[in-house]
C-alpha cells in the first residue's frame, strides 16, 4: 500500500471534523500509532510503511504491539473505517 501518512491525515481530519477522541504518536522507525475511542470502544491503528493495522481492544483482549487485522490495500482500509464508523463515515 502506498501513502499510508496521507491516509493518516485523511483519518485525523475525519476524527478532528467530528470530534472523535483520538491521539497519535510518532516513533523514530517511522510507524504512527493512532489510538481512537469511538462508540464506547477503543480501536489502535498502526499506520506502518506498506500496511496499515487495525485492532479493538476490550477487556477480553490482552494489549500487544500485534495488529488485529493487516490491510495492505487502500480499498480494503477504506471499508474498515465505513465498518467501524458508520453511519458518520
Amino acid at each position: 500500500m502506498k501513502n499510508t501518512l496521507n491516509l493518516l491525515e485523511k483519518v485525523i481530519s475525519f476524527l478532528l471534523e467530528n470530534k472523535i477522541k483520538h491521539n497519535h504518536t510518532k516513533f523514530s522507525s517511522g510507524i504512527v500509532i493512532l489510538d481512537v475511542w469511538y462508540n464506547e470502544k477503543f480501536y489502535v491503528f498502526h499506520f506502518e510503511s506498506n500496511h496499515i493495522g487495525i485492532s479493538e481492544v476490550d477487556n477480553n483482549v490482552a494489549f500487544d504491539s500485534k495488529a488485529d487485522k493487516i490491510i495492505e490495500d487502500e480499498k480494503l482500509f477504506e471499508n474498515e473505517l465505513i465498518s467501524i464508523f458508520k453511519p458518520i463515515y
